[in-house]
């Protein structure tokens, strides 16, 4: 079945999964809408366990435990165009939580907090990704991810697969480590800028995977991690 979710708008609802709206085993497509203020344990604003595409919409001031704003189930595909991820929060993913396949192109992660900590949903988590917490497969393109915060990974959280192409990391914060990108996974960078984060450890990446940096420039701190360079700047 297909669910399709137009010039709408989805609020102020409460679910165990899906907030907003719980794609089970269909169809999810939702343009030119806004999910707001909606609040579950998996995906405050959208769980998605199917297949789903979201275009030129607004995703924000939702909460959840995993994934406030999306949460993109394993072994589910999702793409994202045009679209915000704002002011979101949750345990994990702050923005988005990952874990199946998800592309986000000429969209926005902003301002999206990763540590919170829910009574009555969870005992307290203090991990993973402001913006996004990736343990699937992540390709982000034409993008920026901006003014996330978490503990690890202020913007991004890796520990599956990320490649980042043409984008802006920047202006994120973490209390431990990666305030840009903690990297545990397998990670490619490309014609893309990483700075003005913070962190305590690795300011703009804290990579302890494997990172293959082209044509782009970031600072970072490795540990026992693996660095590959090409044409880039750090």
């Amino acid at each position: 079945s297909t669910l399709m979710v137009s010039n709408s708008t989805i609020s102020g609802n409460t679910a165990s999964s899906g907030g907003g709206i719980d794609n089970l085993l269909s169809t999810l497509m939702v343009s030119n809408s806004t999910i707001s203020g909606n609040t579950g344990v998996f995906g405050g604003g959208v769980d998605s366990n199917g297949y789903m595409v979201i275009s030129n919409s607004t995703i924000s001031d939702n909460t959840a435990k995993y994934g406030g704003g999306i949460d993109n189930f394993q072994g589910s595909i999702a793409h994202i165009y045009n679209s915000t991820i704002s002011y979101n929060s949750a345990a994990e993913g702050g923005g988005i939580y990952n874990s199946g396949t998800l592309t986000i192109s000429n969209s926005a992660i902003s301002a999206n907090t990763g540590n919170i900590s829910l009574s009555g949903l969870s005992n307290s988590v203090i991990l993973n990704g402001g913006g996004i917490y990736n343990r699937g497969l992540l390709t982000l393109s034409a993008s920026t991810v901006t003014g996330n915060t978490a503990a690890t990974g202020g913007g991004i959280e890796n520990t599956g697969t990320l490649s980042i192409t043409s984008s802006y990391i920047g202006h994120n914060s973490a209390t431990e480590l990666g305030g840009g990108i903690a990297n545990l996974g397998t990670f490619t960078l490309s014609n893309s800028t990483i700075s003005h984060n913070s962190a305590t450890l690795g300011g703009g990446v804290a990579n302890l995977g494997s990172l293959t940096l082209s044509y782009g420039s970031v600072s970072l701190a490795t540990s026992g991690g693996t660095l590959t360079l090409n044409n880039s700047y750090i």
